[in-house]
């Protein structure tokens, strides 16, 4: 398992502002088509007929492409359709989590209290300073009073507001949702949700309901071989992330280990298992430079193999 760690160099208020644009371009880019879901173009146009997913009637025959935004919430639909969620259930949720709404009528409904809120999550952000916190306060408290005064329109969705979340916090955002189609977003931000209070306000079934994690979702795509281009174009995971996934889709590492130093990664061990026939060979794999640890395992008093570990500094 690898950790997704930071999408951009978020070191200050002007690269996290810039984060948030390129999340932006790179959710509504339309960059994947039917097989990167996983699923067959059979089963593509059923959930089209059965309305999770709106294709314009002159795109029908069309090869499709759809954005990050739209690979995410089909492979959500996969995972419940996996689970054996009945679609009828699977509609509402497309609903909440795709119809678009003006975010700018949100902000300019904020009373005092939930605007200091809203500005005090910024005490989380990716920043290098408590100078460019401020800052990136001072820019959003702007942009909040401007929305209340010029009363602008600026249209999203839930969906998207998730990605954006996920992406520049690195939260391991859930979907919960009951058998009866109810839906709970848990951001995994403690200081600002109560979970229960909101289960119990739309009669949530607390006794039966799935839980999927978006990370799940979207470690599913950067996985995958053919998607490799695009993570590293798009800088979805950074050279630390792209060493260990490497590693991890070539099948060579027995274990990986990461350590961590003041909540940073800082060194990664890499246990590889190599087969010894003859002491001769062993001199050899001792004499390579780097390795932290050799374990030797005989089979009737003979060498038979080595764990290799291998210690490497990541950058910082």
């Amino acid at each position: 398992m690898f950790k997704i760690d930071h999408l951009l160099d978020r070191i200050d208020a002007a690269s996290y502002l810039f984060a948030i644009d390129t999340i932006t371009i790179i959710a509504f880019s339309k960059d994947f088509v039917v097989q990167d879901i996983g699923i067959s173009s059979r089963v593509f146009s059923h959930w089209v007929d059965m309305g999770l997913i709106d294709v314009p009637e002159s795109k029908i025959r069309i090869k499709r492409t759809f954005s990050l935004m739209e690979l995410i919430w089909l492979k959500l639909v996969k995972r419940l359709r996996d689970f054996g969620y009945p679609i009828e259930k699977i509609r509402p949720l497309k609903e909440t989590m795709l119809t678009p709404f003006d975010i700018g009528s949100v902000l300019r409904d904020l009373n005092e209290e939930e605007r200091s809120k809203c500005l005090k999550r910024i005490d989380k952000a990716f920043l290098k300073d408590d100078e460019e916190r401020h800052k990136l306060k001072m820019i959003a408290a702007n942009e909040i009073d401007k929305a209340r005064e010029l009363v602008p329109y600026m249209m999203t969705c839930l969906m998207f507001s998730i990605i954006v979340e996920f992406l520049l916090y690195r939260r391991d955002v859930r979907i919960l949702i009951d058998l009866n189609g109810e839906s709970i977003i848990d951001n995994g931000d403690v200081d600002n949700r109560n979970i229960e209070s909101e289960m119990e306000e739309i009669g949530f079934d607390r006794e039966s309901y799935l839980n999927i994690s978006i990370l799940s979702l979207f470690k599913s795509l950067v996985s995958e071989g053919k998607n490799i281009d695009y993570v590293k174009e798009n800088r979805l995971l950074n050279e630390n992330e792209l060493h260990i996934l490497s590693l991890l889709r070539e099948g060579k590492a027995k274990s990986i280990t990461i350590k961590f130093k003041n909540q940073k990664p800082n060194f990664i061990e890499v246990t590889q298992e190599r087969k010894v026939y003859a002491e001769a060979r062993l001199s050899e794999v001792m004499l390579g430079k780097g390795y932290q640890d050799i374990t030797i395992k005989t089979e009737n008093g003979t060498i038979a193999v080595t764990n290799i570990t291998t210690r490497k500094k990541l950058d910082d």
